[in-house]
């Protein structure tokens, strides 16, 4: 049997031998005996018997880098280990493949049954050297990149404290050079912070790098928010750069505004009143007082708004917004639903004659002429009032119950208060009728489709359609999906009348492609039911299989809001949509509730500007630096833009003078039938 010189050790020394991540020699007199895995592995060999009896000058080229040849300074190494129990030297090897690389040796001297053997460890330090040369050439020319850097550039030590800042830290935070040096990342920053920076700092320490957002305190007391990045060097201290984000925290905070907050009044808009009712019916029930909710609508404001313009409309409207909140409490809340709809909650009343009393004082302050455009208007609410916990117990009820009382207070002659009762519950009887005529019409298929182009802003070519649907009833004729959709979507309704839309959809596009017309997308809009039903994927999938048509031919559009009711489950399931090639949009962006966080975790290709910002992107500055700062971002997520309601050639030009990738409105054409469509398919606008 051949003697093998780690037998005499035992297993336990082998396998600390194999398990070793550097390359591992056993030399006995002048020749490799034994390596382990490593070595084969960081050598290219396909096996260690290749490296085995071999001198180790047989791995390096014939000389070192210093011109000595490398048989005959391998064996001075070795008589030195033999010599002195150990010895550490640099050593140029060379792989299979014929690339060297630099080495640090260490050859340990021990001797097994009285025989003398080398235990051999190699590191690699290629990549040491070349940074270190870097370094020594390059050490004023770095100096100067780094002093010329956009962002913040430190170097701390293993304590922290900083021994090296550019100017652009000194501009930044106000202090000079020499303050900062000798200061920590603990000094700079606000003490309420302290705890989280800590463990970010222990994550860089465990991991080696950190990308992390904090508040850095200036030399005049002001917070800067800054984008932080560090990685720790080879000799165990700190490198960082900070990149000062106060405008993209503006943005940010300007979008996240925008996402709860009603655009024209500033008030909060639908989702987050809802959130704030949900929470201020918890703390009514948990503390057992009761609460009222008003719901408010202006009085033949159509009539106001068509006679003076829809600028002298939204100016009334923003003014009622303001009366409104001077005739709150602190702790009430108020929303603007849209239109001309508005609802209070009075978080904490006493019983429902102080309710009554606080919407008699709001009858009389907006009852009041207002001044608009040099025009004296005026205007009366009619209000609905609904109590907790007699009229409902939950959001929604009271909503619902307000609102039907509110309509009650316009059929009694408007410019008045009703409470909800159920005698007066005339709306939810209406909406039970229409909900039994949605269940006929579905039997009957007395639905149709009408199909709005969506134009290429580019070649003023007609690329994709939006499905609409309409309701086609014996007695009422045309209904618009206003007038049932919320019907359909409570009562579920909307799942088989969803499923219908998407089946005739593909196949009308089928039809237009068999007709040539192949480069047309169809766009269907889903509900919030939709998307969490279980069914959604295998229907989608068979109908594209039915028709014969590919996923990208398909684009889903959807509201945020309805994802972040669910946002694993949803993003899941539109990663599953995307995965088999269906475009997604994201409808009526920045009405509810858009967030750059959001955006990020959607699998999206399209964001959809609400025609509401596009209507006065001519007149009003806002609404054009909200479209075009969607559009912006939009592009820089990698997404398309789709802008609506686009009605005249003043906003058209300005939104493709933006960017906007495409356009649908009137200016193109309203919804029509597949018929009238297809008459326009292949036309240049």
């Amino acid at each position: 049997m051949p003697y093998h010189p780690l037998d005499t050790e035992g297993d336990w020394f082998q396998q600390l031998f194999e398990a070793s991540p550097d390359p591992t020699w056993i030399i006995e007199g002048n020749r490799f005996v034994e390596c382990n895995a490593a070595a084969v592995r960081f050598l290219g060999y396909s096996c260690r018997d290749d490296l085995l009896n071999t001198h180790p000058s047989r791995l390096s080229p014939p000389r070192q880098p210093d011109g000595e040849d490398s048989y005959a300074k391998a064996e001075r190494m070795m008589a030195l280990a033999l010599e002195n129990g150990l010895h550490r030297f640099e050593w140029m090897h060379r792989k299979i493949d014929g690339s060297d690389f630099l080495a640090e040796v260490t050859l340990s001297a021990i001797h097994l049954e009285g025989r003398p053997i080398i235990y051999c460890v190699w590191r690699d330090i290629t990549e040491r050297k070349l940074t270190e040369a870097l370094l020594m050439k390059s050490e004023s020319r770095v100096k100067g990149i780094l002093e010329g850097a956009a962002d913040a550039i430190f170097i701390a030590d293993r304590q922290g404290r900083y021994q090296y800042v550019n100017q652009q830290a000194t501009r930044l935070l106000g202090y000079d050079h020499q303050t900062l040096i000798g200061m920590s990342i603990l000094d700079l920053t606000p003490e309420e912070d302290h705890p989280d920076i800590l463990l970010r700092f222990q994550e860089l320490l465990e991991v080696g790098e950190m990308r992390s957002e904090l508040r850095l305190t200036a030399a005049d007391g002001r917070l800067i928010p800054v984008e932080l990045n560090a990685c720790i060097l080879a000799d165990g201290c700190c490198f960082g750069s900070c990149r000062d984000i106060r405008e993209r925290k503006a943005a940010e905070e300007n979008i996240h505004f925008m996402a709860h907050h009603d655009t024209l009044t500033g008030l909060l808009n639908r989702r987050s009143l809802t959130e704030r009712l949900t929470q201020a019916l918890a703390t009514a029930k948990r503390d057992c007082h009761p609460l009222a909710v008003l719901f408010l609508d202006l009085d033949r404001f159509k009539a106001t708004n068509d006679t003076l313009g829809h600028a002298a409309g939204d100016a009334l409207l923003i003014e009622v917004g303001q009366r409104l909140n001077a005739s709150i409490r602190s702790n009430d809340i108020l929303g603007r639903l849209g239109g001309d709809e508005f609802v209070i909650v009075l978080a904490e009343i006493e019983d429902a004659p102080a309710a009554a009393r606080i919407a008699e004082k709001i009858l009389g302050t907006l009852g009041q002429p207002y001044t608009i455009d040099a025009h004296q208007v005026h205007i009366t609410p009619s209000i609905g009032l609904a109590f907790f916990p007699t009229d409902g117990e939950d959001c929604e009820t009271l909503m619902r119950h307000a609102d039907t009382a509110m309509y009650h207070a316009k059929s009694q002659g408007r410019n008045n208060v009703q409470f909800f009762s159920s005698e007066l519950d005339l709306f939810a009887m209406r909406r039970m009728r229409m909900e039994h005529d949605l269940r006929e019409a579905l039997a009957a298929r007395s639905f149709e489709l009408h199909y709005q182009p969506q134009i290429d802003a580019a070649t003023r070519r007609i690329v994709g359609v939006e499905a609409l649907v309409r309701w086609n009833t014996p007695n009422e004729g045309m209904v618009m999906p206003g007038e049932f959709i919320e019907i359909a979507e409570q009562s579920g309704l909307i799942l088989p009348l969803g499923e219908w839309v998407i089946d005739e959809a593909c196949r009308q596009l089928r039809a237009w492609h068999d007709r040539g017309y192949a480069n047309v997308r169809m766009a269907v809009n889903l509900s919030a039911l939709q998307l969490r039903s279980a069914n959604l994927l295998s229907f989608v999938e068979a109908t594209l299989l039915k028709y014969g048509m590919s996923g990208d031919q398909l684009e889903l559009e959807i509201t945020e809001s309805m994802v972040m009711d669910n946002p694993n489950a949803c993003i899941e399931k539109l990663r599953a949509l995307r995965r088999m090639g269906i475009r997604l949009a994201i409808d009526d962006f920045g009405t509810g509730y858009s967030s750059l966080s959001n955006l990020r975790l959607m699998p999206i290709h399209t964001l959809k500007i609400d025609r509401s910002f596009v209507r006065h992107i001519e007149s009003s500055s806002d609404d054009l630096v909200i479209c075009t700062a969607t559009i912006a971002l939009a592009h820089n997520l990698g997404l398309q833009v789709v802008a609506e309601g686009v009605e005249t050639p003043a906003q058209r030009d300005l939104l493709v003078g933006h960017g906007c990738d495409f356009l649908q409105g009137y200016l193109y054409s309203k919804p029509v039938d597949a018929n009238t469509l297809l008459g326009l398919l292949g036309t240049t606008h």
